[in-house]
């Protein structure tokens, strides 16, 4: 029965077609549906958009607090006279002429 081509050739296609077929809808994971409309598509990026915003910013707070626990009276000390040196080289004004005069000393 099979021994011509034209039969052979007609399993081949309906074989090829069944496999393709199965193939093209893919499985269904729960809770991870794609929405339908462009708007629900776009409405559900804002939403991870914004917890991924909300996710970073709790980070920096963390690190931020984090850092200034860290920090001694010390630390803080040098902090302050970092920032009014900056500002002071910032605004191309000269240290007091007593500094000047004596880097050691003061």
């Amino acid at each position: 029965m099979l021994n011509k081509p034209r039969h052979v050739f007609f399993l081949f296609l309906l074989f090829l077609s069944l496999a393709g077929f199965s193939q093209t809808t893919a499985p269904k994971k729960e809770g991870q549906e794609a929405p339908k409309t462009a708007w629900a598509q776009r409405r559900l990026a804002k939403k991870q958009w914004w917890e991924q915003r909300i996710n970073d910013w709790e980070e920096k707070k963390k690190i931020s607090t984090h850092d200034k626990r860290l920090q001694t009276k010390k630390t803080l000390r040098r902090m302050k006279q970092d920032r009014k040196k900056a500002e002071r080289s910032n605004s191309n004004s000269k240290q007091n002429f007593l500094q000047r005069w004596f880097p050691g000393i003061f």
